[in-house]
């Protein structure tokens, strides 16, 4: 496939090239790895509620929107929400929940 190139110009910017072979590559990867999202919703979904329950075992965990409804697209994000009375800090952070779910993939 050869290389396209295209001018965009801003009124308050330099121009720039874009590569829409590079884009296009981009968006291909994106689709096939939200694809596999998809594909493998209930192995992901049932890690999230297993490191939420790690942390508090009465937690909440609820699949909402377009995924719930089955209405979603490609391009949609998955809605879940979580409740509880877990303290937000420390062992608790986004972070070291983050840290816990993607050391269980």
């Amino acid at each position: 496939m050869a290389h396209t190139w295209h001018q965009y110009k801003h009124p308050q910017a330099r121009p720039i090239q874009i590569n829409t072979c590079l884009i296009t590559h981009y968006l291909i990867e994106d689709a096939r790895r939200r694809q596999d999202v998809f594909r493998n919703l209930d192995k992901y979904l049932r890690i999230i509620k297993e490191v939420v329950r790690s942390i508090d075992p009465d937690a909440e965990v609820y699949l909402f929107g377009s995924v719930a409804e089955n209405r979603y697209v490609l391009s949609s994000d998955i809605d879940v929400l979580v409740i509880t009375n877990a303290d937000p800090g420390g062992d608790y952070s986004r972070e070291a929940v983050e840290g816990r779910y993607w050391a269980s993939l």
